[in-house]
């Protein structure tokens, strides 16, 4: 704030007033905790699918050259996801103020793993964001195929625990009753 104060002031401005606001679309003014208890209430999830995407075309961009803060401007542009397109927008918001990108995503646990953000803080420490982006595109594919894997292999068994026990109901609820209704008929013990 002061650095700024004495910016403004050398440019011959008058400073009134200085106040800190969000970097959302309406820049209200929102304290810290507000900002985080409204952005958490605002979060719903961000699938896998969605977060591969926003990986593959930052690196794409980044492959291209472009610099990290205009590329997550551009990607912005096709995000659907309003929880995501927060994300980005508040780690634009820090990339200026200084911080590390992947410091902006470790703020996001819930959706950023932390082997995701310890692999984009190793890009960003050597300089190959766009080749760490690439392994973790390709590493990223292949969790979520084991994942649909596992899916496959544990729903064979419930479905054939699910038929088991509907046999079971089915012979107790209606075939035993029959069975017991024809040997009553009998009249023997």
């Amino acid at each position: 704030e002061k650095d700024l104060l004495s910016d403004l002031q050398g440019r011959g401005l008058r400073v009134v007033e200085l106040k800190r606001l969000t970097p959302g679309a309406g820049g209200e003014e929102v304290s810290g905790e507000e900002e985080e208890s409204s952005l958490s209430s605002l979060f719903s999830e961000i699938p896998m699918a969605v977060i591969l995407s926003f990986y593959e075309q930052l690196g794409f961009l980044l492959q291209a050259g472009i610099p990290i803060h205009l590329s997550l401007r551009m990607i912005m542009d096709s995000i659907k996801n309003p929880t995501l397109l927060k994300v980005i927008r508040r780690a634009i918001f820090e990339l200026t103020e200084g911080t590390t990108f992947s410091a902006a995503l470790a703020k996001y646990p819930k959706f950023f793993p932390p082997l995701h953000i310890h692999m984009i803080s190793i890009g960003e420490k050597t300089g190959m964001m766009d080749k760490t982006l690439v392994n973790l595109v390709d590493l990223t594919k292949e969790m979520l195929e084991v994942k649909q894997n596992a899916v496959r292999a544990a729903s064979y068994p419930a479905f054939i625990i699910g038929v088991s026990f509907t046999l079971i109901f089915c012979m107790v609820a209606f075939v035993f009753p029959k069975f017991a209704d024809i040997f009553g008929s009998f009249k023997m013990k």
